[in-house]
Formats: structure tokens, sequence, C-alpha cells
């Protein structure tokens, strides 16, 4: 039995061998740049490569023409979605680009948070905010026993239904807004957090990757979930390590630190 975080690892790194095999066991070559990592942006299936039989670009380019349609206009009927193509060299460019921007950004992001790391102000708004949030948690729990009490009393006759619900409406619009105030104050406390790993390390990950020159395997299994294809040779990538990206950004944004 192994953790999850072991098994994930393990299943990333079977995503990198480079060899296929069929049911037979017979190897089928090596596995393709984007193998498992293409999706119709509309229908969501895997898109399929087909070799252009043209000889004036094989001429020019020293290799057939490859482009990628989606797998659900192609294989199952043409009324079902669209053609999605795009062809394989204009793809390998936009993904290399769209990840040397997004490592630059991430860049741009740790510097940023080391900035913000060395302002004492980071500690002064933690402390405040978990003072806010304290006084709050206590009022929070006066007003449901206040709740609670004027249930009892409606019970016990010392005050009329219609008092009870006056009562009982005005307190649960307010826990309501309280219970809204705290949850927002808390996950302002999670994103000052971020300062708090200093290894942090799916940022690691994207830096680790700065030098690249050309796009790999190896790069699209570090950084990336999936990729959209849309129509018109546009595409949507959609990078691993989003949840951690967007809480930085947000901390960012609260810290006015400019990226």
């Amino acid at each position: 039995i192994i953790d999850r975080e072991t098994f994930n690892k393990v299943q990333e790194e079977f995503k990198i061998r480079d060899v296929r095999m069929d049911m037979s066991g017979n190897n089928q070559g090596n596995l393709g740049l984007f193998s498992g990592f293409l999706k119709c942006n509309d229908c969501y299936r895997g898109m399929v490569k087909y070799k252009s039989n043209s000889k004036t670009y094989e001429a020019e380019h020293g290799h057939k023409k490859e482009i990628f349609y989606c797998s659900t206009y192609s294989r199952k009927s043409h009324s079902l979605c669209t053609k999605h193509f795009i062809e394989y060299d204009l793809l390998e460019n936009l993904v290399f680009n769209a990840i040397k921007n997004q490592i630059e950004l991430v860049i741009d992001m740790d510097n940023a948070i080391k900035e913000i790391s060395k302002s004492k102000s980071t500690n002064v708004e933690r402390e405040m905010l978990e003072a806010n949030i304290n006084k709050a948690e206590l009022e929070l729990n006066k007003l449901k026993k206040l709740k609670r009490i004027c249930y009892d009393d409606w019970k016990m006759d010392i005050i009329t239904e219609e008092e009870y619900n006056d009562y009982s409406n005005d307190y649960t619009n307010e826990i309501l807004l309280l219970t809204e105030k705290i949850e927002k104050m808390n996950s302002e406390l999670c994103t000052l957090d971020i300062t708090k790993d200093k290894n942090n390390t799916w940022i690691e990950e994207f830096k680790k990757e700065r030098n690249i020159s050309k796009l790999s395997r190896k790069t699209l299994i570090s950084l990336v979930k999936n990729i959209y294809i849309k129509e018109n040779n546009n595409i949507k990538i959609e990078f691993k390590y989003e949840d951690e990206f967007n809480k930085t950004i947000e901390y960012i944004k609260n810290n006015e630190v400019m990226i």
C-alpha cells in the first residue's frame, strides 16, 4: 500500500516512458509528443493525428505534414462535432510559447512573493486577521446562543410566536452574514500561508524548465494537464498547479505588488 502522492508520481513516470505496446506486447514505436494531452475543446474527446500526402510540404520541411482532428468528428460523425483541426508544427509552436510565457509569469510571481516576505506588514496583517476571526467567532457563538434562548422563551410562553419569528429571522440573517465574513477572512488567512512555504515546490517545477529551447514530453508532463484544441487554430492550456497559481495571484493582489 502506498500513499496517494507516491501513487500519482508513479503514474506520471509511466507517462514519460517512450515506448508504446500493442495488445500482443509488440513495440509500436515512440509515444508522440502530445500523446494523452490533446482534447477537443467542445466534446472533450481526444484528438487523432493524420499525415498528409503533400510531397511539396515534405520536400520543404523534411517530414510529412501532420494534422490533428477531433476524434468524434473523424471517427464517429461529422454531425456530433466539428473538425477542430490544427497542424502539428503550429501546435508545437503555440504550446512552446505559451509554456515559456507561463514560466516567466511564475518567476515574476516568485520574485513578488519574496518581496512581500521581506515586509513586516505581512505578520501584522496575519495578526489582525486572526484577531478579527476570533472576535467574529465569539460573536457568532453569542448569536447562536441568543437564537436558542429565543426558541426556549417561545416554548415557555415568555414571548409570542410572532415575536419569536421576528427575533429568529433577525438572528438567522446576522448569523449568515457573520458566517460569510468569517469564511472570507479564513480565505485571506490561507493566502497568507503561501509565504510560509519557503520551498514553493510548484514554483520550482516551473523554474526547472526556465531554460528550455525546445518543447519536450518531459516538460509537458511536468507542467501541463490538458491542451484543448479550439476552432481557427486556437488552443487553451490547462496547467498543473492552477489552485496554487490562483491563490498566489490573489495573495499578490491583496498585498498590492505589481508583477
